[in-house]
């Protein structure tokens, strides 16, 4: 086989490796049989084959009779019953000029070419569009023979095939160029001294890169240009991710992660790659997408903080307050430290949110939750449990007195005016505090004790904290039973009432009785009104049963009006939640009603609180109650925030002055000066004033000297049954005891 040589001509042939092909020798006997059987087959085929001899200078002869020639002419475009010749084959390679692309040929072999291809594309046929291809073997015979075996092949499928797949990349390109998409290749190599697998960059690329991290498109070429736009916290997580891939064989994996832009804003992106094998199980490469998933995360990020916030006041809720306090608890049992749980829960806010109404409490709850994420600490966790309750986790608290200056900054916080559509509201809040590991070992213990300690603090005043001790889990267990059992106190029929009567000072006669509330369990014995009412307050049942005291009192006083006695009205007690019920009016007039009690024995006893929280509502309502005939007092008169200007904008009959103004009266300079002051403006207001509390002949001989119209205490009478005041009513007595 004669080597391959260079052309000497330059031309649009090419010179590739020469196969030699050597053609076994034909008799002429078998020529024409062979020449049929190949013209068969080429009418099906879309291959044509030739032979084409030279003469003894190497030039092609044209003219010689053995040159043959076996193809369909649509092979090239022609009709298929056409007569084609080997000119007119290798004509169509050559658009122009054939005698000179011959002479380039014939040079070509001349100068020692083996092997020669051109392509064509025959743009207008009666096919359409077609593309050929001609391959020619030189071959040299060992008589100094030359021939060429040539070969016309239509590959136009091929070529539209190539085309498509063009189209379609340049299609891909243009969708990856719209959508936030980028596709890499890493070849990878494994050194013997290295456990794992190495990018080589040389041979690494990366399409659309430059777009998914901010960058001029086309300035990443490799994902290891990318590297160093990856967010600083998360390069270690992909180089260990690539690593135990490789060190698992694993097939494919996927990761997360986030990239700087170059205004600083974070976008994160997710890789998905896929590696290749050799049959030695070495990686060869690493190919993958990676595409941004910023829209999603932020979507994400939303639903999870949604999950564990508050939609009101963005404060963490009770969800993730459990588990940050889990968290804490594991911490510091870990590196053996201390922490504080604090709970605080509004004082009143129920009566102010039903006052001012809803949307006015959740502006007040706004902003009171963001006074404390302001004021606290990066260490002080702050979370919002519940309607008005929040609980704050201050860590790093090795001394309760710590704890307590937090509780303290919490309540000076919470006590500052809040003010809503011009007008200023004021709320207080109690707080209990416990500490980790003295007062509990797991979350639940801590909150539960810290809710203990918030419920003390309510119990000694509200507006202050309590640090949690052992006596209050029995209190607590107390008051849960107390609250389990007054649930079906109404049911039992264990309530009563008692009666105080009031007395005019000037006549020493009974003036009204003042109906108090009582309940004997038959579990619990006799409960005082103090420890019970309040937790009817909280659980609503002060509702029912202040119903219930009205009915009865009415129903009693209607009793004693049928014997014959000279009756009196009978005050009732109303509590903050009842007279906000928006049914109080109708609970009153039923009561009324039902007994066939007239409206003017019935005077119900509100407090400061009460009347000032919703004034124009209270206004409305007090007026219709005077419309129907019942007498209106204000009790414990002194102890709120009102003034004597205040009330005289309200419907109201009665005012009685609270016994920490009374008590020692006699000598008390300073409280003779305000009760003589409170004394005399009612006196113009027209109101009658009662003196509570009187309890020895000092204070009440002082009060007869005063403007002070009735008095009401022990020094006339305890609180009595309905029959021992139908007998002072009858005896009509001046003093009883």
């Amino acid at each position: 086989m004669a080597p391959k040589q260079a052309a000497t001509h330059q031309s649009d042939w090419q010179d590739i490796n020469y196969v030699d092909k050597r053609v076994v020798a034909i008799s002429d006997r078998y020529r024409n049989v062979l020449q049929e059987q190949l013209e068969v087959l080429s009418r099906s085929a879309k291959i044509g084959v030739f032979r084409l001899y030279c003469d003894e200078n190497g030039n092609i002869d044209l003219d010689n009779s053995n040159n043959w020639l076996v193809m369909n002419p649509a092979i090239v475009g022609a009709p298929s019953d056409a007569t084609l010749t080997i000119t007119d084959v290798l004509a169509v390679f050559f658009e122009s000029d054939a005698a000179a692309h011959f002479n380039t040929l014939n040079c070509a072999i001349v100068g020692g070419c083996n092997y020669l291809e051109k392509s064509a594309h025959l743009a207008k046929t009666a096919q359409g569009a077609i593309w050929l291809t001609t391959e020619i073997n030189v071959t040299r015979s060992g008589d100094d023979a030359l021939y060429l075996d040539g070969e016309v092949r239509n590959v136009s499928s091929e070529k539209r095939i190539l085309k498509n797949f063009s189209e379609l990349g340049e299609h891909i390109n243009t969708i990856l160029l719209e959508l936030p998409v980028a596709i890499f290749r890493l070849e990878l190599t494994q050194p013997d001294d290295e456990i794992n697998a190495m990018p080589v960059p040389g041979a690494s690329w990366m399409l659309h890169g430059s777009l998914l991290y901010g960058q001029p498109e086309g300035s990443l070429k490799s994902p290891m240009d990318a590297t160093k736009f990856v967010h600083p916290e998360d390069r270690q997580l992909i180089i260990d991710a690539f690593e135990n891939a490789v060190k698992h064989k694993l097939s494919r994996y996927q990761i997360e992660y986030r990239t700087i832009w170059p205004d600083g804003s974070e976008h994160w992106l997710i890789s998905k790659a896929v590696f290749e094998y050799d049959d030695n199980n070495t990686p060869l490469t690493l190919s993958g997408v990676q595409y941004d998933i910023t829209e999603q995360k932020l979507q994400q990020q939303k639903l999870e903080f949604m999950a564990g916030h508050d939609h009101l006041t963005d404060l963490p809720n009770r969800a993730l307050c459990m588990e940050t306090l889990a968290r804490t608890v594991a911490a510091a049992h870990r590196y053996n430290r201390k922490f504080a749980v604090m709970f605080i829960d509004l004082d009143r806010f129920k009566i102010i949110n039903d006052t001012i109404g809803h949307e006015c409490g959740d502006r007040l709850l706004k902003e009171i939750a963001s006074r404390f994420r302001s004021n606290l600490r990066a260490s002080e966790f702050i979370s919002r449990v519940g309607g008005d309750e929040f609980v704050v986790i201050a860590d790093g608290i090795s001394h309760i007195e710590q704890a307590q200056v937090v509780a303290e900054k919490l309540i000076s916080l919470t006590i500052l005016p809040v003010a809503i559509d011009g007008v200023e509201y004021r709320v207080t809040a109690s707080v209990g505090v416990t500490q980790y590991p003295d007062d509990g070992l797991d979350e639940q213990t801590l909150l539960k004790h810290a809710e203990m300690a918030m419920y003390t603090a309510k119990e000694r005043g509200k507006n202050n904290f309590s640090v949690y001790n052992r006596e209050m889990a029995a209190l607590s267990l107390e008051k849960m039973d107390l609250d389990t059992q007054l649930r079906g106190a109404l049911e039992r029929n264990e309530f009563s009432l008692l009666y105080q009567p009031k007395v005019g000072l000037q006549r020493d006669v009974i003036t009204g009785v003042e109906a108090l509330l009582r309940w004997e369990n038959q579990k619990l014995g006799f409960v005082s009104p103090m420890r019970f009412i309040p937790i009817a307050e909280e659980n609503g049942l002060i509702v029912p049963i202040g119903r219930w005291v009205m009915e009865t009192a009415c129903r009693q006083t209607k009793e004693w009006q049928k014997l014959g006695l000279e009756v009196v009205p009978v005050a009732v007690n109303v509590s903050p939640r009842q007279f906000l019920e928006p049914d109080f009016y109708d609970d009153v007039l039923n009561a009324l009603n039902s007994s066939g009690l007239d409206p003017s024995l019935l005077e119900l006893e509100l407090t400061e609180g009460m009347i000032m929280s919703d004034i124009e509502r209270t206004v409305a309502l007090l007026t219709a109650l005077k419309d129907l005939g019942v007498r209106v007092a204000i009790d414990d008169f002194g102890t709120g925030y009102s003034s004597l200007a205040q009330i005289r904008r309200f419907p109201i009959d009665t005012l009685k002055v609270d016994r920490s103004f009374v008590r020692n009266i006699h000598h008390d300079t300073e409280g003779q000066a305000i009760t003589s002051a409170i004394f005399d403006m009612a006196k113009n207001l027209s109101l009658t004033v009662v003196a509570e509390g009187v309890e020895t002949n000092d204070e009440a001989s002082y009060l007869r000297s005063s403007n002070c119209d009735e008095m009401q205490g022990y020094y006339f009478s305890k609180p009595v049954d309905e029959k021992r005041i139908a007998i002072m009513l009858s005896d009509h007595l001046p003093r009883y005891q």
